[in-house]
């Protein structure tokens, strides 16, 4: 019987999985359960486990990944399986982990592993910086910023969605471009821009689609550049996405793996986090490919 270390964050998820169901459920499917609630010390006690379950969103996988990047290199390598109970799941969608929570439980018996990218950031107040998602500049950390004051709404899904989709709309319309040094593996791109995203998952934040082709397992970064003369362009393809009008994403996704940047500004966003620095941010970005193990439906776990 496989052994599966539960990690959950018992608010996610709209509460329909409490530890008692949670447990139930993954133990009726055949898999020996150790339980531990994030919001709890010593939820990172892992063990000889056999993979570990992630029961939340996408900041309780960073809150994890965070955690075995600090292991040394002789720690067990423990795959990881991902019940989206997010609001956003990008890393989930990611991974195209559809379906219901017992039909992803059910399909553990055929999974495989899948690689996993994951880039680390030098220049940062914050050390051991890195990110799973993605980390940009300009309007996106601006929408972070006007998000949290809808906090307090109680949102689902389709509602948060909506909400930023109308919020980056009002955003760009009077956001001014800003100055960016951009170096992509050695050739310089730098301009003036309204947006600079570099992405490692075809979407952020509340599901919000940048990088449609974004693949976090191919040893690439996207990085998604909206310039000044972009505006009204990029406020009709939101506009479109709102209205459920499913228009070609047609701005420039450039790839890359050592990345340099010198933003005109003091705000940007690391995943989901909103963070700032002092003026002229630099930061450098380098690709670890393949260092986390996920799991996905394929052959059976060996």
């Amino acid at each position: 019987m496989k052994v599966a270390r539960v990690l959950h964050n018992p608010k996610a998820g709209e509460g329909k999985y409490d530890k008692k169901a949670l447990i139930n459920l993954i133990e009726s499917k055949g898999y020996k359960c150790v339980y531990a609630s994030v919001k709890e010390d010593g939820w990172d006690d892992f063990g000889d486990e056999d993979f570990i379950v992630v029961a939340g969103g996408d900041g309780t996988v960073r809150k994890l990944v965070a955690k075995l990047l600090k292991r040394k290199m002789l720690d067990k390598r423990h795959p990881i399986a991902i019940l989206p109970m997010g609001t956003a799941n990008n890393i989930g969608r990611a991974l195209n982990l559809l379906g219901d929570t017992e039909q992803l439980v059910e399909s553990w018996s055929n999974w495989n592993v899948r690689k996993y990218d994951v880039c680390k950031i030098s220049g940062l107040e914050e050390r051991d910086s890195f990110f799973i998602e993605g980390v940009g500049f300009g309007l996106f950390p601006n929408l972070i910023s006007e998000m949290k004051k809808h906090d307090d709404e109680g949102r689902n899904p389709e509602h948060s969605l909506k909400l930023a989709l109308e919020l980056i709309q009002d955003i760009a319309r009077d956001y001014k471009a800003r100055e960016c040094k951009l170096e992509i593996d050695g050739i310089d791109h730098s301009g003036k821009f309204l947006l600079v995203e570099i992405m490692n998952t075809p979407s952020i934040g509340p599901n919000l689609s940048f990088n449609p082709f974004g693949d976090p397992s191919d040893g690439e970064l996207e990085i998604v550049l909206i310039p000044e003369n972009q505006r009204e362009k990029f406020i009709e393809y939101m506009n479109d996405r709102k209205n459920g009008i499913e228009a070609p994403f047609c701005f420039s996704a450039l790839k890359g793996k050592d990345i340099k940047i010198s933003w005109d500004g003091i705000h940007a966003h690391v995943d989901d986090k909103l963070i700032k620095e002092k003026p002229g941010i630099q930061i450098s970005l380098s690709l670890h490919p393949g260092i986390l193990q996920f799991l996905q439906p394929g052959e059976v776990i060996s």
